[in-house]
């Protein structure tokens, strides 16, 4: 009866161990499973901000660019309409982060890369173009495409004076393209939206101008 209680007393106190030892590792799990999705978490910030920092630079070239294209035309022109715009804008393209150009008169006509003629003078480019500003203007609702402009304008002085403006466009897949699709080997999704959270861009699929709190 002796020998029953001492082994008993052995078999609880073996199981007492194995129990702790189990806590002890299922607790450290906990500890390593936390650890790393606190590093992953870390890596995936890094990873965003990189992708803003990269998308940030770009859109900065593309919005210094313009001024410089735009006072580059300026001092050419002989008169206060641009002459041959297609010509002159072809000759633009090359080393250009721009997908096109677009050229607005003074009296609120674009004419587009190809040629075609529409009426421009309720756009806000046109408007902040012929005060003397330049900007970036985000087009949800574009005449020539069926996904998200971004225009970067600058106004076309001539004898000092605003005599149009000049429209650098950059399509929301060349913006799409710099949005990572994986991470680690698995298949992860990016948005890109303004400051009042329409997207822009995303590498899945969103309607155009959605709202971001829609879309996830």
């Amino acid at each position: 009866m002796l020998n029953y209680k001492k082994n008993h007393g052995k078999y609880i106190a073996a199981v007492l161990t194995v129990l702790f030892l189990f806590a002890y590792v299922v607790h450290h799990i906990q500890k390593l499973s936390e650890r790393l999705d606190n590093e992953n978490h870390v890596l995936v910030e890094q990873q965003v901000n990189a992708t803003s920092q990269t998308i940030e630079s770009s859109v900065g070239f593309a919005a210094s660019r313009i001024r410089i294209i735009a006072n580059n035309i300026s001092m050419t022109m002989v008169s206060p309409v641009l002459q041959d715009p297609k010509y002159v804008l072809g000759l633009q393209m090359e080393n250009s982060p721009f997908s096109f150009f677009e050229y607005v008169e003074k009296d609120g006509t674009n004419v587009l890369y190809d040629g075609t003629r529409l009426d421009a003078s309720d756009r806000v480019y046109y408007k902040e173009g012929m005060l003397g500003r330049s900007g970036v203007w985000t087009n949800f609702k574009p005449a020539v495409a069926k996904d998200v402009l971004l225009g970067f304008y600058s106004p076309l002085l001539y004898d000092s004076k605003p005599a149009g403006v000049l429209v650098g466009v950059v399509t929301a897949d060349r913006l799409k393209a710099m949005l990572r699709k994986e991470f680690f080997g698995y298949p992860c999704f990016n948005v890109l939206c303004d400051s009042q959270g329409r997207i822009i861009t995303s590498n899945g699929t969103h309607t155009l101008a959605q709202d971001v709190n829609e879309y996830l």
